[in-house]
């Protein structure tokens, strides 16, 4: 007999210890006990799959304040207030970023293409100031840079630093909340992270920039006048707690060394 006529008929196993045969005997006898799905069967399973697979991803991608398209907004100011007050979101191609916790975005509105996560910001003539809305990041204050003659706090180019090579050039989400009393957007600036799949970054939690900064030691939290927190004050705090524990950023020196703070900062040179 050839090794496979012996295999088929078990005179293989006259070769092999008992036990191994006994064992090998009982796996073949529950393999054999299995059906196997048909042919058909598994396409059709792979069809539904895939279609799944598609669909959730376009339904991460929509983001249902910006399903259909919006009007064009220049300006913080041509924002409406109802969607300010209804904390609606905006997308925007970040165009400058201003310092630690303010950036300027020229909004790229929804539509269709929204469904499929693309978009982009129409091009302009003109100046900077009118054509671009000024976003403030919600619930943080960064270190101030150098402005109106005052000098620049430490960590100041840092924390701006950090902000650029995080979403310059990119688009991001922003979480409206109000206008403050420099005519800028107070919102929740999101950029979404980038992944080896496609489709992947829809999946995954996006990157909220004012909890980057305090984790990273580049802001302390804001208490001022129309604070906002989206919820998240705990969460902030933690991060800002957690840098001050690593000794990241303005708490190189250990959160017991005496340092001015922002909001110090500009009581001292009042604007």
């Amino acid at each position: 007999l050839d090794l496979a006529t012996a295999a088929a008929t078990g005179t293989v196993f006259s070769f092999v210890s008992p036990p191994f045969r006994e064992a090998t005997h009982r796996h073949c006898m529950r393999a054999d006990r299995l059906p196997a799905a048909p042919e058909h069967e598994m396409s059709r399973r792979s069809a539904i799959l895939l279609s799944i697979g598609i669909i959730s991803g376009a339904l991460v991608a929509v983001d249902t304040s910006s399903m259909f398209a919006q009007k064009q907004f220049d300006t913080a100011a041509e924002i409406p207030r109802s969607l300010l007050k209804s904390h609606g979101s905006i997308y925007g191609k970040v165009v400058k970023v201003t310092d630690g916790d303010t950036i300027r975005i020229r909004h790229a509105p929804g539509g269709l293409r929204s469904i499929f996560g693309r978009r982009d910001a129409p091009g302009y003539r003109g100046k900077l100031s009118e054509h671009t809305i000024s976003v403030r990041f919600y619930g943080v204050d960064a270190p101030e840079t150098a402005k109106f003659g005052n000098p620049a706090m430490p960590f100041a180019y840092e924390a701006k630093d950090l902000v650029a090579e995080s979403i310059a050039g990119r688009i991001v989400k922003v979480k409206l909340f109000s206008r403050d009393q420099y005519g800028r957007v107070v919102g929740k600036v999101q950029i979404r992270r980038s992944a080896f799949l496609p489709g992947l970054k829809y999946v995954l939690p996006p990157t909220d920039m004012t909890v980057l900064l305090s984790e990273s030691g580049m802001a302390t939290l804001y208490t001022g006048g129309g604070a906002q927190y989206d919820g998240n004050r705990e969460k902030i705090e933690s991060a800002i707690a957690r840098a001050q524990r690593r000794k990241r950023g303005m708490w190189t020196q250990g959160k017991d060394t005496k340092i001015m703070t922002p909001a110090e900062y500009k009581r001292k040179y009042k604007r």
